[in-house]
Order: C-alpha cells, then structure tokens, then sequence
C-alpha cells in the first residue's frame, strides 16, 4: 500500500513537471539548451534576473559606447567579461539591455563587430531581436563582406518603456579548440566592440 502511494506521488509530480513544460515551451528550451546541449552559458534564473534588472538611467544618443568599458548603464548577458577592446558572445545567446531617453523618432541602433569566422568555421548567422520582436538578421561567411550591423527600432515600439533588451541568437558558433585553433574551450559568436544610437533622420 505504501509502495503505490509513493508511485502515485511520483507520477502526479512528473505529471505536474510536464505540464509545467509544456505550458512554458521557453522554460523548458533554456533547461534544455543549458543543462543537456550546454549551448547557453546562463540558465532561466540567471536570465531573469537580468531581465529585472533596475538600470540606474538612459545612455546618450550620439555617442559611441566601447563594450570593452563597464557601465552600469548597459549590461550583458552570454558575453565574456570585459576583454582590451571588447566581448565575446559564449554560445547560441547573448543579451544587452539598455535605456534609452525620451524620444520622438525611430532611432538606430549600429554595431561594430568581428564575427567567428574562419577556414574552419564558414558560417555565422545571428538574428537579432528587441523587446522580442525579430528585427534583422546578420549572415556572415568567410572571405566575404560582412552585411550592416545595424538596424532601426520604430518609435511605436518604444512607447510604453524607454527600456531596449536586445536577443542575439547565433548560429554556426564554435571553439577555438574545437576546431584547432589553441585551447579556449569557449563557444564563441562574435566579437562585439562598440556601439552608437541615433535618431533616424525624418524624410522630408
């Protein structure tokens, strides 16, 4: 009798897992892609703690900002810590936030970057997304130019919050060492070194 009462408990919890899986289709890729394919360097918990995180006041427009200097104003999630002149992204994700300040146009938002690209490594296709909504994608291959890393954020998009959470999601990411190159063991994405916001000049 006790045995079956511990199996029925048993069940309902995994039920209730599942259901809580399937509920949470976003939930349940970060488990997986964290803990079984370790294609992301930062779990749920981490993620929402970014994603609460207070930022302490907007970033100027027209200004170049050099990932490779801390400020509490932008923060980064899935990227090495600060390097000489910039960060790499570790795996399939990183993120940046930032705030913007009260704006009256659609801004853009340009990057200056050196994708992981090589002889051995081709390809590096990274989509970008804000606030969760996919706004372009980068293809990069070797022994060819790369395409703009910019893209425009509609004003409408920003209305409710000045807040910009920025989704790179890349593909064809490798290691160093996984392809010969020495022994960083590290998944590497891109190499992001700065960045600027400006308004988009309004046609007349």
């Amino acid at each position: 009798m006790k045995m079956r009462t511990i199996m029925i408990v048993m069940i309902a919890i995994l039920y209730g897992i599942v259901m809580y899986f399937i509920l949470n289709p976003g939930t349940y890729g970060a488990y997986v892609d964290y803990y079984l394919f370790r294609s992301r360097v930062f779990n749920r918990h981490d993620e929402k703690v970014f994603e609460r995180y207070t930022l302490p006041g907007s970033i100027e427009l027209f200004k170049t900002y050099r990932v490779a200097q801390d400020n509490p104003r932008i923060i980064y999630l899935g990227f090495s810590t600060n390097q000489t002149s910039g960060r790499w992204t570790y795996g399939k994700y990183a993120k940046m936030a930032f705030e913007l300040p009260k704006i009256t146009t659609d801004v853009i938002i340009r990057f200056r970057l050196n994708p992981y690209v090589n002889t051995h490594n081709r390809k590096v296709d990274v989509e970008v997304f804000v606030n969760g909504q996919n706004l372009d994608i980068w293809n990069f291959q070797d022994r060819r130019s790369n395409p703009r890393t910019e893209f425009v954020i509609p004003k409408k998009m920003l209305k409710d919050s000045h807040r910009v959470n920025i989704d790179f999601k890349i593909k064809g990411y490798a290691s160093p060492k996984q392809l010969g190159y020495g022994e960083n063991n590290n998944k590497l994405g891109f190499f992001l070194k700065e960045f600027e916001v400006i308004p988009k000049p309004t046609s007349r």
